[in-house]
């Protein structure tokens, strides 16, 4: 996923990065930054017959993020007050996101 251009942020979260990861857990990805979701839809798609879990993914542009956070949105405020696995970071342009 690190080589998916335009992704700004990328993280697990959920009971994969919690710790509490059980046989029928799915793995919960947030995907920050503006991307071309058809072709991550095949990747996705791919990494779920590997692992053999259901991946469930949110997308949202770094503005879209930004706002929601400060907003106090509370799906993002639940995410970010809890554990997570970084995926990809982009140091350039990762101001505001956390």
């Amino acid at each position: 996923m690190s080589n998916f251009n335009g992704i700004k942020k990328a993280f697990i979260f959920g009971s994969f990065a919690d710790g509490t990861v059980d046989a029928l857990s799915d793995i919960d990805i947030m995907i920050v930054g503006d991307i071309n979701e058809d072709a991550l839809i095949e990747i996705i798609s791919n990494l779920e017959s590997k692992f053999e879990r259901e991946i469930n993914y949110h997308i949202f542009s770094k503005k879209e993020f930004i706002k929601r956070k400060q907003e106090k949105d509370s799906f993002i405020s639940r995410i970010l007050s809890k554990p997570t696995i970084s995926l990809v970071e982009d140091h350039e342009n990762i101001s505001g996101i956390y």
